[in-house]
């Protein structure tokens, strides 16, 4: 796996990362469901509570490249995205992946 991690400063800063690997698997990382973890109603009502996140002093953009990669149990191969932070808006274009014997090609937007 391969970081790259490149912060500009002077008048306009700005963030710039890329994430190269062969294969990532995320759920080795993902914690186990618990005992006592919430419950339907309580995660719902948690849900709904406001979350700003944070405010970051910078734009951030970046690309991520996966040969293999492993989320919850789903297996994803060539993984390709490109992505910006700016103004707490998260943007995401392209987005390729090969899954199961297809492929998927996104944009998505978040604000």
């Amino acid at each position: 796996m391969k970081l790259n991690v490149v912060a500009e400063n002077g008048p306009s800063p700005s963030l710039k990362l890329t994430l190269s690997a062969d294969a990532l698997d995320l759920d080795r990382y993902i914690p186990k469901a618990q005992a006592g973890a919430q419950t339907a109603p309580q995660a719902k009502e948690a849900a709904r509570a406001p979350n700003k996140g944070p405010d970051l002093p910078m734009p951030v953009t970046g690309s991520v490249g996966v040969g293999t990669l492993k989320v919850a149990k789903l297996t994803m191969k060539n993984v390709d995205m490109k992505f910006s932070l700016k103004n707490n808006r998260l943007e995401v274009s392209p987005l390729q992946m090969g899954l199961y014997q297809g492929s998927l090609k996104a944009t998505a937007g978040v604000d």
